[in-house]
């Protein structure tokens, strides 16, 4: 079964069982709960408002999906709906995964995970963060699925140029549970509306001090040419 995000819900389609080609036909959604581990697809033109609605005005999965994401659906359901005094740019947000396998490091066993990360993509860059982002400056923008799945392979790293693989575009499969996990898991990093609102003051006041030490003199600055080796 496939559990699709459409504007209005959720759609499911399954094989018909015919031996001789693939069909699938749509199914009823009797109770979304039980299809969280089913694989999802998003419809095209299903935006991060939609999203946020959806989880929000279903209060059993709201509940789950803000257990497992660590936030209160409900207060960001409170700010999508609220009106903006700008909108963004991003073209779409995306939702990548990738698979790491990891370095051993001496009698340890290097482990293999399975990764996300969601971001932003315009025409600037192919990964802006959004979690200082305001959810109603971006209840418009489309949500996306990356179709291609990259193996981050550390093992004997210097040796090989080649750490990074893709596969096959298509061969990326998200389940319904990881879909709307990681999209609230991402814009509640930095906790409530409220909370990320207070950590941007925190972050632009810092901006300033740092302005006004070195426009007085008082910053001790280190030349670019100096420490560039050591940014990676």
């Amino acid at each position: 079964m496939t559990i699709f995000i459409t504007k209005n819900g959720f759609r499911a389609t399954e094989w018909d069982g015919s031996p001789d080609v693939r069909r699938d036909v749509d199914v009823p959604v009797r109770n979304i709960l039980r299809h969280l581990r089913s694989a999802c697809k998003i419809e095209d033109g299903v935006t991060l408002g939609d999203i946020i609605r959806i989880v929000a005005e279903d209060a059993p999965l709201a509940e789950i999906i803000g257990h497992l994401a660590w936030c209160d659906v409900r207060a960001f359901y409170a700010e999508v709906n609220k009106p903006a005094a700008k909108f963004s740019n991003l073209k779409w947000i995306e939702l990548s995964s990738f698979i790491e396998i990891e370095k051993p490091f001496e009698n340890i066993r290097g482990d293999m995970d399975l990764r996300f990360d969601v971001h932003g993509v315009d025409d600037e860059a192919p990964n802006w963060a959004i979690e200082f982002t305001p959810v109603n400056e971006m209840a418009n923008v489309p949500v996306r699925l990356d179709p291609i799945r990259e193996v981050h392979d550390w093992r004997d790293w210097e040796n090989r140029p080649n750490h990074n693989l893709k596969t096959d575009e298509g061969l990326a499969c998200f389940s319904l549970l990881e879909v709307l996990t990681e999209i609230f898991f991402e814009i509640s990093f930095h906790g409530s509306p409220k909370d990320r609102n207070e950590k941007m003051g925190e972050v632009f006041g810092a901006i300033e001090e740092a302005k006004a030490a070195i426009e007085s003199g008082e910053a001790t600055l280190v030349p670019w040419e100096q420490e560039k080796e050591t940014v990676q």
